[in-house]
């Protein structure tokens, strides 16, 4: 996809320099001799496909870069000396209520009891 993505961006100008301009200029030219506008997107989306060519390249080289790390034997480490976390650690609204039950208990104990 961002090979494709590449090569589009590329074919419609979207690097700059002379491809852009002659894009540029040959969507200008079509524009004014038939009237219509939309001939002026052209370089638009040459750069709108370099910047997206770009967006997913990086991705690629971030998730490369995670399972590079998965693999070391430092993660390996990490993964067997993890604190395990209760179920509501996990889910957020677990986590809420969890929290909202402690709130209720402190709460509750810094009443007054009744036989005194």
């Amino acid at each position: 996809m961002a090979r494709l993505l590449r090569n589009v961006g590329n074919l419609l100008g979207g690097g700059g320099d002379l491809g852009q301009a002659i894009i540029g200029g040959g969507a200008g030219v079509a524009s004014y001799e038939t009237g219509d506008p939309r001939y002026m997107a052209l370089p638009l989306a040459g750069l709108a496909a370099k910047k997206l060519s770009g967006i997913s390249t990086a991705w690629q080289a971030r998730k490369l870069d995670e399972m590079v790390r998965a693999r070391s034997p430092l993660a390996a480490e990490a993964a067997a000396n993890a604190p395990t976390m209760p179920p509501y650690a996990r889910d957020p609204i677990l986590r809420l209520v969890a929290n909202q039950v402690r709130l209720a208990q402190s709460a509750f104990a810094k009443l007054p009891d009744e036989n005194d």
